[in-house]
C-alpha cells in the first residue's frame, strides 16, 4: 500500500515521508514473511472460501485508497497503517519470541515524525479532510481484518 501511494504521488510533498515509510515497511514485510514461514500453515477452517473473498475485498479497498488521486487520501491511509502497525508489531514480536525469531529493529518513521509530516501535509482544509478520510477508511479495513481473524480463531476453537 505504501509503495502504491509512493508511485501514485498524488501529494508530492508527502514523497520524502512516504519513501522513508516504504523503505521501513519493506523490512517489516520481510519480517512478516519470516514469521509466517516459521509458524506454518493454519489448519483448515470452515468458511475458507468466504474468508478469501473477504480478503480480496479488503485488498481491493486498500488498492483504491493507495491509488487515490485526491491529495491526502493515500497519505492518511498510510499514516493510519503506520499507527496501527506499531501495535501489530508488538503482537508479532511476541509470536517471534515463541518461535525463536529475532525481530529486526523497527525502521518505520517514529510517531512524532509522522505527526509532524501530517501537520505539514494537511495545510489546507480540503487536504486535512482527505487525510482524515484515508485514515478512517484504513482503520475500518483493519477493524474488519481483526474481526475476521477473531472469527477464524473462534471457528477453530482457538478462543
Amino acid at each position: 500500500m505504501i509503495d502504491d501511494a509512493l508511485l501514485r504521488g498524488a501529494q508530492l510533498a508527502s514523497l520524502p515521508w512516504l519513501e522513508t515509510a516504504a523503505t521501513g515497511f519493506a523490512i517489516e514485510r520481510g519480517y512478516l514473511a519470516q514469521l509466517t514461514a516459521a509458524v506454518g500453515p493454519l489448519p483448515s477452517t470452515p468458511g475458507q472460501a468466504a474468508t478469501e473473498a473477504a480478503l480480496a475485498g479488503v485488498r481491493n479497498a486498500l488498492e483504491i485508497l493507495s491509488g487515490s488521486e485526491r491529495a491526502g487520501c493515500a497519505t492518511g491511509a498510510v499514516a493510519a497503517l503506520l499507527h496501527d502497525w506499531a501495535v501489530t508489531r508488538d503482537v508479532l514480536d511476541l509470536a517471534a519470541t515463541r518461535f525463536g525469531i529475532v525481530a529486526p529493529p523497527r525502521a518505520l518513521p517514529p510517531a512524532d515524525v509522522s505527526a509532524k509530516a501530517l501537520a505539514t501535509l494537511g495545510a489546507t482544509p480540503g487536504t486535512r479532510r482527505a487525510i482524515t478520510f484515508g485514515a478512517q477508511q484504513l482503520y475500518a479495513q483493519h477493524r474488519g481484518l481483526w474481526s475476521l481473524l477473531e472469527a477464524r480463531a473462534s471457528a477453530r476453537g482457538d478462543l
